[in-house]
């Protein structure tokens, strides 16, 4: 899952629509960055877990599962977790939430309950 993490916020332009050549050609490069990149990449691997961190706090248990007709589905979602974790970086989006979300009340319509006014979300 870090892989995806570092793909999506170091290298979106590239992804072209195979996510197994992609993730491929993410692993390579930051391979070769490692040794002049050591201290960068690790700071994106902190603020990867910064945003899992904040997904777990909004969502609780149904971090990174999607809300599917009233209900919250059982499984984790890769998807899911791509989005939330690559917006959850940017400061705007990650402010302290509203509310947290429940199995009785979903999110209380929607990510407007999570989502500041004015974040680009």
């Amino acid at each position: 899952m870090l892989v995806r993490f570092f793909g999506f916020q170091t290298y979106l332009p590239d992804y072209k629509g195979n996510l197994k050549k992609f993730l491929d050609d993410t692993c390579h490069k930051l391979n070769a960055r490692w040794p002049e990149d050591r201290e960068a990449l690790e700071k994106t691997a902190r603020s990867a877990n910064s945003s899992i961190a904040l997904t777990e706090k909004v969502f609780g248990e149904f971090a990174f599962r999607r809300y599917d007709r009233g209900h919250w589905e059982t499984r984790f979602n890769r998807a899911i977790f791509d989005v939330m974790t690559f917006y959850f970086v940017d400061a705007s989006v990650a402010k302290e939430p509203k509310q947290q979300c429940s199995q009785a009340s979903g999110c209380g319509g929607g990510l407007s309950g999570v989502v500041h006014p004015g974040s680009h979300f």
